[in-house]
Parts: structure tokens; sequence; C-alpha cells
């Protein structure tokens, strides 16, 4: 038999939960949903765990950054962030325009 999902519930102070709305809010998500998300990829992380991150991020964005540029990222987990804020930047605007 399967286990049934556990609630779990947690206080943010009045910035947090801002920062938590914002960025919600570019997902078009509520700030409940983007916290489970980024629970659920914070336990299941690994040394793979930001390349599952932008990998999520692309499929929402449906495309908006290359595979050339998600391998780019994966050569190297020391890959300088400029890179990194690069691609995720443009997933995000990729995903913003879709609406």
């Amino acid at each position: 038999m399967k286990e049934q999902p556990k609630t779990v519930g947690f206080q943010l102070d009045p910035g947090h939960h801002r920062r938590l709305e914002e960025r919600a809010q570019r997902y078009q998500m509520s700030p409940g949903q983007y916290a489970r998300e980024i629970i659920i990829r914070a336990l299941d992380s690994n040394e793979e765990g930001i390349f599952e991150a932008l990998n999520w991020l692309a499929e929402k964005a449906n495309g908006a950054a290359t595979a050339e540029d998600i391998s780019k990222l994966r050569s190297n987990v020391s890959t300088d962030m400029k890179e990194i804020a690069r691609v995720l930047g443009l997933l995000v605007q990729e995903v913003k325009k879709r609406g």
C-alpha cells in the first residue's frame, strides 16, 4: 500500500515571505507550490541537483535554453556562476513571456 503524503507547515518572517511570493509569481505558482518545489529539489539534490533544476526550468520555458547551453553547464560543476546566471536569465525570461 502506498504511503500517504504528509503535510509540512512553517512560518516565514515578512521579508522572506515577500521574496517567496515574488519568486513564485515569476513561475505562476503559489508560494506554497514554489516552496514545495524548492524543498523537494533540495532534499533530492546531489551534484546534479542544480542541473535538474535547470532542466525543470528549461521544460517550463519550452526550450529557451538550447541543449548546448545546458550541456555547457553540465561539463563542470564549478562552471562560472555568471554563465549559470545567463542561462537561468534566459529561462526565466521565456517563462515570463509565455505567462
